[in-house]
């Protein structure tokens, strides 16, 4: 078979076919395999809760009065992360 085969399938129909053809083809199954362990690289648990960290700082405004400065301050000696 070896082809690049898209795995996301819209009918449990094709799913089932795909999966006898993964299961059928060592060629195609050593593929998928090959993607999977390819893209898993980008998509690890550290690189998504980096990534979500990220935007939440880009969103949060930087408290200068008021309650949120003091949470900010105390938060800030003692070393912890504040996300008011």
């Amino acid at each position: 078979m070896s082809t690049v085969v898209d795995t996301v399938r819209l009918t449990a129909e094709d799913a089932i076919a795909l999966v006898r053809a993964v299961l059928d083809d060592a060629e195609l199954r050593h593929d998928l395999l090959t993607r999977q362990r390819i893209r898993r690289a980008s998509y690890g648990a550290s690189d998504m809760a980096a990534s979500w960290t990220a935007l939440y700082r880009s969103l949060i405004v930087p408290a200068t009065s008021g309650v949120g400065a003091s949470l900010a301050a105390a938060d800030h000696a003692t070393g912890a992360v504040s996300w008011i």
